[in-house]
């Protein structure tokens, strides 16, 4: 018992101090260094400390390959989740507009069976004898015409009142119809949330199994590989607004990618779309182009099939870019040969070289061919 304890004080230790060394290793002397230098020193700590999490990884070797699958398999998961989510949205927000619809239908069915039926309570009372008095009492042959072509004209207007009734009844019919699928899709959409729900939650208590099953060793290599990933996200939000200078990223004021870096060093939170919380890849994307005016749905299925697709030859700052077969991840381009995402739990958004994915599998231009449906947000 001793043993356990000691060893896990001896890793949070070791953890500890590898922390700080790598924190204390880099001086960024702000004050006395240009601001290209310190950009240079930025971007040569982030890749340092990326060596030795690669160096730490290689160790690991077909464990980590094994994480990765599981991470893998519970992006996928996570991702048709958000797609339920978003069915059941979509379910919700339609059955709102054909009841509204209904609605709307019932009333002017009501009011056209009030006319007729204040027209059939005319007829009761005059009968024909009304019409044959109104061509006896004419004047002149005139008069009479005109009586005859008011006749005709009330007859008419009486058969298209019954016809736009039994019109109206049968499209009240249709929407209910329609309603009543909508119920059903719905019904659907939430068990499959539940469904999907439990696929993420067994990912997760897999992913968890595995890593309590490793040895001693292995589990202070992973510790390790979290505090390099610590110290890390700690220099993207630190320095985050000299960072795009570091990878020669060329930013234009009020783009996409401006937007987007702002939120460098942001906390990975599986479902997250905000900031303050955190951001999964696609809940990030979302967010930054609702800054914009755009909306996009958060399920990174559906973003692949908005906007334009383009060739990777021809990538522009803004651009989305897919990973994955099915697509599972996202994440938006930002110029020299670099994306910024939220990859993975445990992980932060940060800037990647879009080479170093081998699971590249497309991208779609949004701005330009996806017009601004909300007021952009400040």
């Amino acid at each position: 018992m001793r043993k356990k304890v000691s060893t896990r004080i001896g890793k949070k230790i070791v953890s500890a101090l590898l922390l700080l060394i790598f924190i204390l290793s880099f001086p960024l002397q702000s004050l006395a260094v240009p601001r290209s230098t310190q950009a240079s020193q930025v971007r040569q700590q982030i890749e340092q400390i990326e060596t030795e999490i690669q160096a730490k990884k290689a160790q690991l070797a077909a464990i980590d390959a094994q994480l990765e699958e599981m991470q893998v398999q519970l992006e996928i998961a996570t991702e048709r989740w958000k797609e339920a989510q978003d069915r059941l949205q979509t379910a919700r927000t339609r059955q709102i507009e054909v009841r509204l619809k209904a609605e709307q239908t019932q009333a002017e069915l009501k009011s056209k069976q009030e006319i007729f039926s204040k027209r059939v309570k005319i007829l009761y009372k005059e009968g024909e004898m009304h019409f044959i008095s109104i061509i006896l009492n004419s004047e002149d042959m005139q008069d009479l015409f005109t009586r005859i072509y008011y006749i005709i004209l009330i007859t008419r207007s009486d058969t298209e009142l019954i016809k736009a009734i039994e019109t109206k009844k049968v499209e009240l019919e249709r929407i209910q119809e329609q309603l009543n699928e909508i119920v059903e899709e719905e019904q659907r959409a939430m068990y499959e949330l539940e469904v999907r729900k439990l696929a993420i939650q067994a990912e997760q208590q897999r992913l968890e199994n595995y890593k309590r099953s490793l040895s001693i060793d292995t589990q202070n290599l992973l510790a390790q590989l979290d505090e390099l990933t610590k110290a890390q996200q700690q220099i993207y939000k630190s320095y985050y607004r000299i960072i795009p200078e570091a990878f020669g990223i060329q930013v234009e004021p009020g783009s996409i990618v401006e937007t987007a870096l702002n939120y460098l060093g942001i906390p990975y939170l599986w479902g997250g779309e905000r900031p303050e919380t955190g951001f999964d890849c696609s809940g990030l994307v979302r967010y930054v182009y609702l800054q914009h005016g755009i909306e996009l749905p958060h399920y990174s299925g559906y973003q692949f099939k908005y906007g334009k697709p383009v060739e990777k030859s021809e990538l522009m700052p803004g651009d989305l870019v897919f990973f994955g077969n099915p697509i599972h991840h996202v994440g938006i381009y930002i110029g020299n040969g670099y994306f910024i995402h939220a990859p993975k739990t445990g992980d932060f958004v940060k800037i990647t070289p879009l080479e170093s994915r081998k699971d590249y599998a497309g991208a779609r231009r949004i701005i330009g061919y996806v017009m601004p449906t909300i007021s952009p947000r400040n």
